[in-house]
């Protein structure tokens, strides 16, 4: 597995990669885990760092299947997809159009930066999840990964 999950009460949080089939699974388990610990719908967080590679075809329809879990176990999913300039504006776009494409559109957020959702989740329930979820992000060095740290080739060379 190349995609690094923390979870506390109440939000998930996940660093991504390369996504592979068994990312999603443990994603899935973890989604079940904060559900059952908090009681209710959670808080999920999904970090791209720029440069990561897009999901090859078997892993995208799997997403597709887990969907009506995610949605389900889901107050608000944010998806921060990091980069500047021009193309990574137009794949936070992409991805936009087609989280909002589901029935329940406004669970989704699109972000360029982990700062943003932060703002966004001010005042609002589950808030103190997800700041409590960064502090521990933060603390064991998930927030500074990079798409190199996060290839499974480049870390097994090193």
């Amino acid at each position: 597995m190349v995609c690094h999950i923390l979870r506390t009460k109440g939000a998930v949080l996940s660093v991504w990669g390369r996504a592979q089939l068994a990312d999603l699974d443990e994603i899935a388990r973890n989604l079940d885990l904060a559900v059952a610990e908090s009681g209710g719908p959670i808080v999920s967080v999904s970090i791209l760092p720029a440069g990561v590679p897009p999901a090859d075809d078997s892993v995208r329809a799997h997403l597709l299947e887990l969907m009506p879990k995610i949605l389900g176990h889901c107050s608000t999913a944010h998806v921060v997809f990091e980069g500047e300039g021009f193309l990574s504006a137009i794949k936070r776009g992409v991805l936009t159009g087609l989280l909002h494409a589901t029935r329940r559109q406004h669970v989704f957020h699109v972000h360029s930066q982990l700062a943003s959702v932060l703002e966004m989740m001010k005042g609002k329930e589950g808030a103190a999840a997800v700041t409590n979820l960064m502090q521990l992000a933060r603390q064991r060095g998930y927030l500074d990964l990079t798409a190199r740290d996060l290839d499974p080739i480049s870390r097994r060379a090193v």
